[in-house]
Parts: structure tokens; C-alpha cells; sequence
């Protein structure tokens, strides 16, 4: 059952991120700003837990065509596709202020995965590749449509002050 509180009229989920980040004893790595966390086409082997500042998931990274699909968050994760589907990274990681995450071992979450029913993997993989495929036409959004693509690269400017309270 999710852990919920309602405040100022509004449903506010509490990140399950940030409760597995009480959970988890591992040491926060620091990246500077515009420092990569990791690469696309890399192998992925770990996941993160952004502790502070705001990390970019960028498709084609340093090319002209580059796309921002996503703004990751302190109390949100990131890498974690790959733990999942076995999948090279998709996109870069790069930090988008001074960013403290922790490094999470990918087989933690896959031994996780493995005590769930059969029918519980086989959703979370689907969720995965649906994920995936968002990705993908997210890009190919921002590839076509200019004013979306302009509209991508202002979020991450804008967003990279925002840490919520744990």
C-alpha cells in the first residue's frame, strides 16, 4: 500500500525513492555540474538515488540533435531501465547543478525483482519497455517539432533548483 498525505487540497505521494534512500546504507557520490553520471550505450550495471540537485537524461548527448527527455530529481532515481531489461543505457545522465546521488548495485534491485511472482515481473518488465518507448517518441517529438524541442531545453534550466524536503 503507498504511503500518502494529503496537504493544501492536494494528493501528495511520498516518493518511494526517498524511502528506500533511509533504507539504504551506501555513501553519496558528488558530480559537478555539467559532469556526465553515465553514458548512453553504456552497460548498466548500477542504478542511483539522487540525494541533492537535478540530473538531465539527455538522447545523443554533445550532438546537435541532442534531446532532453527527462528531469530527474532529488528523491527520484535514475539508471534503472537497464537493471531491469538488460537493455545498454539509452540516454546520458548529466548533472545539471552540483549533484549528490548514491550508487545502488543493480543486483540488489534484480534480487528484489526475482522474489515477486511471476505475473508482478512480467508487468514490471512491460512498464519498462512502455517506458522505453515513450523515450523514444519523446524524441522524436523533440527531433520534429522545434517549439517542443526549444520548450525541453528551457525545463532543465529552470529545474535545477527545485530539491523537495525529505
Amino acid at each position: 500500500m503507498a504511503a500518502f498525505a494529503i496537504s493544501s487540497g492536494n494528493l501528495n505521494l511520498m516518493s518511494s525513492s526517498i524511502r528506500i534512500l533511509k533504507t539504504v546504507d551506501l555513501p553519496a557520490e558528488n558530480f559537478k555540474k555539467d559532469q556526465l553520471i553515465f553514458k548512453e550505450g553504456d552497460v548498466g550495471e548500477t542504478f542511483f538515488i539522487v540525494r541533492r540537485g537535478a540530473v538531465a537524461i539527455v538522447k545523443d548527448f554533445g550532438k546537435p540533435n541532442a534531446v532532453k527527455i527527462a528531469t530527474v530529481k532529488a528523491g527520484q532515481v535514475l539508471g534503472e531501465l537497464s537493471i531491469f531489461d538488460h537493455q545498454f543505457r539509452s540516454a546520458t545522465a548529466v548533472a545539471l547543478s552540483d549533484v549528490d546521488v548514491t550508487r545502488v548495485p543493480g543486483r540488489s534491485l534484480t534480487f528484489q525483482l526475482e522474489q515477486c511472482p511471476g505475473w508482478f515481473r512480467a508487468v514490471i518488465l512491460d512498464l519498462v519497455e512502455r517506458l522505453r518507448l515513450a523515450n523514444t517518441q519523446l524524441v522524436q517529438l523533440g527531433r520534429t517539432n522545434p517549439q517542443a524541442h526549444s520548450s525541453l531545453k528551457e525545463t532543465a534550466t529552470s529545474e535545477t533548483d527545485s530539491d523537495p524536503k525529505e
